[in-house]
């Protein structure tokens, strides 16, 4: 039996039927596969019609299974990533944070404004160096990690660019410390990861209003030496996901009642890289890395095993942002590529993945090759595929444009079928 499979520096296998051929997928018209790109943040639009995702920001239509027009966002680490609207992206980055508005008419994402502590001027020049910049969700705060404020968090009037007030909060790593914090959605309080513990904050009086630690068994004490990471806020702000790690072996979950500072659960499980909640709340999708990395998906209040078990992915930092509006499929960010599950039974729907850049400025300068196909070998991608598919049949390269070419791709350059596969419909 032939069978059809795509290079992406690994191979992934896609079953077809009995008379399928094999399509290798690379760049150019060579036998060597190219290197391509996934993403480490991932989120979906309100209206579930778009995904973004770093490393470097872009955004792929699901709608026309396509990647929108490349942007030059800033060149450092993205932090976080949420939508606004259905058409307005925000992203927050090490020394400032971005809104990005879609037009879908002309397929390109244009800057429309910018957040930056201390703006240049001709007295102060270039801008000093921060730790990370996070917008609240009503756009009237931002915080900051300023380098020249070790262990404080300065808070800004948005519109002012105005500094408000410093709070001295414990910082034991500056850079992980802006991944581990989050607005909640009443843009007065936000939560973050401290030393060993999480810590409640309201932003406007500056004061710290609640703790979490994690719960020790006295019999335990004197062998954990972890705290508490935060990884996950829920969308509606009432519960926040924090994990410990007892020994290389074992991983706790905790899930909190950010109100009361109850604590609703516990979930033992081994080495955790991630966690996200559902866009309802009421789901957890845990990234394991030991013994074998996979996704679990749990609904947090009662099951005691998880429901949905996904194989065999790498997660990077995407869980939280990656579940649909409709909480029905999930996106998983790798280094490699990003696929997106149908959460009830892990089932693949679609793989996508743009090729490799060395930054964002060669990611928007020279439009990067970009691929989508479905278990079933659909695929859709810019001219055809004509510079990313080859064919393979028996052994030996099919050549670009014969016959044999021409017709394998007439039938699986689909790009209707690959928007019904991510939408769940195959």
């Amino acid at each position: 039996m032939k069978r059809i499979f795509g290079f992406l520096a690994l191979a992934l296998f896609l079953p077809l039927s009995a008379h399928a051929t094999e399509m290798v997928i690379q760049r150019d018209s060579s036998n060597i596969a190219t290197k391509m790109d996934g993403a480490n943040l991932l989120s979906w639009s309100p209206d579930g019609n778009f995904l973004a995702c770093g490393w470097f920001l872009h955004v792929w239509d699901l709608q026309i299974a396509a990647l929108l027009k490349p942007i030059n966002p800033p060149r450092e680490d993205m932090l976080q990533l949420r939508w606004i609207n259905n058409h307005v992206l925000h992203a927050d980055y090490m020394s400032a944070a971005n809104n990005w508005k879609i037009n879908r008419a002309d397929a390109k994402i244009e800057r429309i404004r910018e957040f930056t502590p201390y703006p240049p001027t001709p007295e102060n020049g270039s801008l000093k160096f921060h730790n990370g910049v996070l917008l609240s969700p009503n756009q009237k705060y931002f915080l900051s990690h300023d380098s020249h404020q070790e262990g404080k968090i300065c808070l800004w009037n948005a519109a002012t660019v105005k500094l408000l007030k410093t709070m001295n909060v414990y910082v034991s790593n500056d850079y992980a410390t802006f991944h581990q914090t989050f607005w909640l959605p009443d843009s007065t309080h936000f939560i973050q990861t401290a030393h060993r513990q999480i810590e409640l904050w309201n932003a406007e009086t500056g004061r710290r209003e609640r703790i979490f630690t994690k719960p020790l068994q006295p019999s335990l004490q004197a062998e954990t030496t972890s705290g508490l990471l935060l990884r996950a806020i829920s969308p509606e702000g009432k519960y926040l996901a924090a994990t410990a790690q007892d020994n290389e072996k074992v991983s706790k979950i905790f899930v909190f009642e950010i109100g009361s500072g109850k604590l609703l659960r516990t979930i033992v499980t081994t080495t955790i890289h991630d966690v996200g909640f559902s866009s309802n709340g009421a789901l957890l999708a845990i990234g394991i890395t030991w013994p074998k990395s996979h996704t679990e998906i749990w609904n947090w209040r009662i099951d005691e095993k998880p429901r949905t078990i996904i194989p065999d992915v790498a997660v990077y930092d995407s869980l939280d942002g990656a579940w649909s509006p409709d909480n029905s499929r999930i996106a998983i960010g790798t280094e490699n590529y990003i696929a997106i599950y149908k959460a009830t039974t892990g089932e693949l729907l679609t793989t996508m993945a743009t090729q490799t850049a060395n930054d964002a400025k060669e990611f928007a300068l020279n439009p990067p090759d970009w691929l989508i196909w479905t278990p079933q070998g659909y695929f859709s991608a810019p001219d055809h595929g004509h510079k990313r598919v080859r064919w393979e049949e028996n052994g030996k390269m099919i050549p670009l444009d014969s016959p044999r070419d021409k017709a394998l791709r007439a039938k699986f350059y689909n790009p209707k079928m690959v928007a019904e596969s991510i939408a769940g419909a195959s």
